[in-house]
């Protein structure tokens, strides 16, 4: 009796071993043979008139450092319908390429596209090039403004994939209109007997997360109110069996909760956990939950580069059950530097010198441009939402700089509810 529970014991332990095997193995080819390249653009400025000239200089970002992968970059500036108006080819220099695209004074004032890539980013849909809106004004042109009335839609997305009969779960949500652009909401989660179950708002532009213990069989509802009026959205079926992964921050690293249903748990007595970022591997660990409901356990990672962590649950047939996004954010990326006036004048093209000191030895490449002061945008983005968030995830995200602006509690947890809303997508396991 104790051979045969020893054999079987080690059986399991080998299947999982092979399964590990088999997810190292393949983010190993993943990364070697297929590497994400991502793409930052600087532009000399935010909008243009037609018939001027768009400067720009582009950065290439692979594996948390500057690429070195690709020797060509392809720039296409297009129109709203998709037209290519023109093509360009420029070459990689030391991870950036710079140039300039001619803007034709015969183009109508609206919105048009930069799209740029690499021959590395043709392994990826399409969805992960690099694209920009950019706004072309025309002297004397009637701007058309939109009377259409507004919109809702409101997405649910529990954490880590599902709505599982009684275990209580973040259920995070999106609230955008028609045009994409996020929409503040309120309401209450009811069953559809009209039983109340939790009241919820929006965070930070149309995100937000409530709090739920779903039960089998029955149905949830979202009733809103919205500058559109009220309405009423489905939130997700809720299984029977299944299991929840719940990460949360802590000092340090993240804190991670594992819960099963109480149906069919004999089916996830025993899983594998996997956490990677940059398509490698940083923990691999076998789950046993030994009669508990959940287990708790705890991942330093205030010594991984920063970027979106990925974690997955797998079942003993080596199949993913559960997802869930989280983003490190140690600001190792972030540089010190000096800016002092050599020289400054303030008369017509009179010449002003600024003097850049970075106090490391760092070998760098920089770009400067002086504009007017931003104004209120939707598109608002940086070299670090850039490479950090949104070159890895699908779907728009409104204002990516945000996130980016302060180490408040407010924007980690708006971040977090971010990683929430977008589902990893670069590859499918």
């Amino acid at each position: 009796m104790n051979k045969a529970i020893t054999a079987a014991a080690f059986f399991v332990v080998s299947v999982f071993s092979l399964h590990a095997q088999h997810i190292d193995s393949a983010l190993t080819v993943l990364s070697t043979q297929f590497p994400t390249e991502k793409i930052y653009i600087h532009y000399d400025k935010e909008y243009y008139i037609a018939g001027e000239t768009i400067w720009f200089k582009a950065y290439l970002y692979s594996d948390g450092k500057p690429s070195g992968i690709s020797n060509n970059f392809y720039l296409q500036f297009i129109d709203i319908k998709g037209n290519i108006i023109s093509n360009h080819k420029y070459p990689v220099l030391g991870a950036t390429a710079k140039g300039n695209i001619s803007i034709p004074d015969s183009l109508p004032q609206g919105n048009y596209y930069i799209r740029a890539l690499t021959p590395d980013m043709l392994n990826y849909e399409e969805s992960f090039f690099y694209k920009k809106n950019i706004f072309i004004f025309r002297p004397g042109a009637t701007a058309i403004g939109s009377k259409s009335s507004q919109t809702v839609s409101l997405q649910f997305f529990p954490e880590s994939g599902h709505l599982v009969d009684g275990i209580l779960t973040v259920v995070a949500f999106k609230a955008v209109d028609q045009f994409g652009a996020p929409v503040e909401v309120n309401g209450s989660i009811k069953t559809t007997d009209g039983v109340t179950v939790a009241p919820f708002k929006t965070h930070h532009d149309g995100i937000g997360r409530v709090q739920l213990k779903p039960q089998a069989g029955k149905k949830y509802i979202a009733e809103t109110e919205t500058i559109a009026g009220k309405r009423q959205f489905n939130l997700p079926e809720v299984q029977a069996a299944g299991i929840n992964l719940k990460v949360q921050d802590e000092k340090g690293g993240k804190k991670f909760q594992l819960a099963r249903s109480n149906t069919d748990k004999e089916q996830f007595e025993t899983l594998l956990l996997v956490v990677h970022i940059n398509n490698h591997v940083i923990y691999e660990t076998e789950v046993s939950f030994e009669g508990y409901p959940s287990i708790v356990g705890h991942l330093l990672t205030d010594s991984l580069p920063s970027g979106i962590l990925h974690f997955t649950i797998f079942n003993s047939k080596g199949i993913p059950l559960a997802e869930r996004l989280s983003f490190v954010d140690n600001e190792e990326y972030k540089s010190k530097i000096d800016i002092n006036v050599v020289k400054s004048g303030t008369g017509k093209r009179e010449e002003n010198i600024y003097e850049l000191n970075f106090p490391d030895l760092i070998q760098r490449s920089c770009s400067v441009a002086i504009i007017d002061l931003p104004g209120n945008s939707s598109d608002k983005e940086n070299i670090y939402s850039r490479l950090l968030l949104t070159g890895d995830l699908k779907g728009q995200i409104y204002n990516p700089a945000y996130y980016f602006e302060t180490r408040s509690d407010s924007v980690k947890q708006a971040l977090d509810n971010l990683m929430l809303t977008h589902g990893w997508s670069r590859f499918n396991w």
